[in-house]
């Protein structure tokens, strides 16, 4: 039996015949946070609602219009949206306003300027300051102005990634994956992770033979967006060049020191295709301005003495490698016993030898006391508890692998890193900046980066 007070709820609900979407949300006091998950809301005009916080996961929202709807900050995991009318227009001012830093709209002004001005648009951008957010902003942009284009990126969890995104922002039939292209009609953008064997021609079997794949098609007047310069080099030296697409990218950022042949080639290569970068920050001044946070650096010179050439050996199974390993297992159960935190993640080169130092903790006599040690396989989650688990976790040095140290109090680096991921490392978002955090870098891959502390008390 219905109480009063939902008697007084469905009597307005009645009386409000023809009201908009939100004002019946308004006159049932529904919590759009939990609402409206598993809901039937096929057909329905949300009209120009703000659905920031509104979560849709696993609705039908089939026929659903959303044309004229923000639908940034809502959810949409695992709905239904075949047929949904979705906004082509880039965010307004308004909806902007909140997840789009300072920093990015600089960015996103000067890109569009050289844009317009050049068909050239180049930022260069730490990990951390909102470098997707840029391009994702800047895509919208070329998209609500009729153009078509390709996103090139490098790994399939990035594809995944843009592809969700974008689709919300722009709609389910816009945005596809290049394998699913041919299934979209009204498609506009392929997001596409890619190699250099995609650009060549013979990759494709055709009606008439060997061709280039279907889908770029997109870039003859549109845009070739991505996050590598390296892909940008790939396509323009693929023989490619009668499609002259617009070049739009957001790059990693800049090594770290004046004097690292790793950042001369990159801004060789920004100049070679881009002549100039449209915006450009060194980690340094998104320090200053308060978006990053560098993290503390232990190199213990007689650790990295002992075991940085045999950890950066291209041998694989070799003997040295076996014996610094086990050594190196009894160094980091020392290291592990004097932390006051109980917990460690250790980044190894690759999947053997993160499954030799384990057998080795496990089997030898390196720790003290018996310790949890988990040694994480291919897939998991990157957000959850397994890596942040008590005790020594053992990971090869993946993309995931490298998300998750980048959250974690104590990280042990037993990888050399190229100079880019040892940034991300060194540099974390100030979201996840903790003041205690620190870097045990046992092979020097650090080497070069300021401020790295050679007598930390653990070590003595």
């Amino acid at each position: 039996m219905l109480s009063k007070r939902d008697r007084r709820t469905l009597s307005r609900l009645i009386e409000a015949d023809g009201a908009s979407f939100k004002e019946l949300v308004t006159l049932a006091r529904l919590d759009p946070a939990r609402a409206f998950r598993g809901a039937d809301l096929r057909g329905i005009d949300f009209g120009s609602i703000d659905l920031a916080g509104y979560d849709f996961s696993d609705a039908d929202l089939t026929g659903a219009s959303l044309a004229q709807a923000s639908t940034a900050g809502a959810t949409f995991a695992s709905a239904i949206v075949e047929d949904v009318r979705w906004p082509t227009h880039p965010p307004r001012k308004s909806d902007q306003a909140g997840y789009l830093s300072a920093l990015q709209e600089e960015a996103l002004k000067n890109m569009i300027q050289d844009l317009d001005a050049r068909s050239r648009a180049l930022a260069l951008m730490p990990t951390g300051t909102g470098r997707s957010g840029v391009l994702e902003t800047i895509i919208a942009y070329t998209l609500d102005r009729g153009m078509r284009g390709v996103l090139l990126v490098n790994t399939a969890a990035e594809r995944d990634q843009f592809i969700q995104r974008l689709r919300t922002r722009l709609g389910a039939g816009v945005v596809a994956a290049a394998r699913d292209a041919d299934r979209h009609q009204d498609v506009r953008l392929i997001v596409q992770n890619t190699t250099f064997r995609d650009f060549r021609m013979g990759a494709f079997p055709g009606p008439l033979g060997r061709e280039y794949p279907p889908h770029l098609d997109l870039l003859r007047g549109g845009c070739l967006f991505t996050t590598s310069i390296e892909k940008v080099e790939q396509f323009m030296q693929s023989g490619l060049d009668e499609y002259e697409p617009k070049l739009v990218a957001t790059v990693d950022n800049l090594p770290v020191g004046a004097d690292r042949p790793e950042r001369h080639r990159l801004l060789s290569r920004a100049r070679r295709y881009f002549k100039r970068p449209s915006f450009m920050v060194e980690a340094e001044q998104a320090v200053e301005l308060g978006l990053l946070a560098p993290v503390r650096i232990v190199a213990p010179p007689t650790l990295i003495y002992k075991y940085g050439d045999a950890m950066r050996s291209v041998r694989r199974g070799s003997d040295d490698i076996y014996r610094a390993l086990g050594s190196l297992a009894k160094d980091l159960g020392m290291l592990f016993d004097r932390l006051k935190e109980q917990n460690l993640f250790v980044l190894c080169r690759d999947s053997a030898h993160a499954d030799l130092l384990a057998h080795r903790l496990i089997e030898g006599s390196a720790l003290a006391e018996p310790v949890r040690i988990t040694r994480l396989g291919a897939r998991w989650d990157v957000h959850g508890d397994a890596p942040k688990s008590a005790g020594i976790v053992i990971a090869p040095a993946s993309n995931q692998a490298m998300i998750a140290a980048r959250e974690h109090p104590r990280v042990a680096v037993l990888a050399p890193l190229n100079p880019s991921r040892a940034q991300d490392l060194a540099y974390r978002p100030a979201r996840l900046a903790d003041e205690d955090a620190v870097i045990f870098d046992l092979v020097d891959a650090f080497s070069g980066f300021p401020g790295r502390d050679l007598h930390h008390p653990v070590f003595n």
